[in-house]
């Protein structure tokens, strides 16, 4: 008998912890996403696993460290196995004037909005310390005229940056999206956020990155 109660605690126990969050802006919220799913419920349907999605449109890096200072959000991320982080490109490029620090300053942007995700990583790290934290890079929505070629050397800048800051951090894993979202029907009839598609295929990388 007690050895039956032990196997079902354990069980329990991993099904407490095999839970997925995400966290940070609307690539995480899923917008844009025709049928609703985005990033969450790709990856619920690929692995069969309890996806929470606490993403906030709009949200730069401050909006998620407020997040976390909430009970009911502490107590989702330190129940994961994996936090799915989407964040850092409103904090280059989500107002008139962070746009303009961006193209005058690109490096310097670059690095104090990378200096902000690793204080959001390192909170997640403080809630729970074996969580597996999955971060996601930028994309391009213009990919014609000077607007896109310029994204394209930011996106190439911010994705080389994050992946050095986390270099030597074992628990963070650093995935480049960008050329999932190269063809039309990956990006959203609003132009500017991925389509289902898009979200299937950032869903599926993830999985790959995490499947056991």
């Amino acid at each position: 008998m007690r050895r039956v109660l032990l196997v079902v605690a354990l069980l329990a126990s991993v099904s407490a912890r095999g839970s997925v969050v995400i966290l940070g802006d609307s690539v995480a919220r899923g917008e844009g996403d025709e049928i609703g799913r985005g990033i969450a419920g790709g990856l619920a349907t690929i692995s069969q696993t309890r996806v929470t999605n606490l993403g906030i449109n709009g949200a730069r890096t401050a909006n998620v460290l407020r997040l976390l200072s909430q009970p009911a959000t502490r107590d989702a991320v330190r129940r994961a196995s994996v936090v799915v982080l989407s964040i850092g490109g409103n904090d280059l490029f989500g107002s008139a004037i962070e746009r303009w620090r961006a193209m005058l300053a690109p490096r310097l942007a670059t690095r104090f909005a990378a200096a902000r995700v690793a204080r959001v990583v390192t909170r997640i790290r403080r809630i729970n310390p074996s969580a597996r934290i999955i971060l996601l890079g930028l994309y391009n929505p213009y990919r014609r005229g000077s607007l896109g070629e310029w994204v394209d050397v930011q996106v190439a800048r911010w994705d080389s940056r994050i992946i050095a800051t986390f270099a030597t951090v074992r628990a963070v894993t650093v995935i480049r999206i960008t050329d999932l979202l190269v063809k039309p029907r990956t990006i959203s009839v609003d132009r500017f956020h991925p389509s289902a598609a898009g979200y299937r295929a950032i869903a599926e990388r993830v999985w790959s990155a995490i499947a056991p």
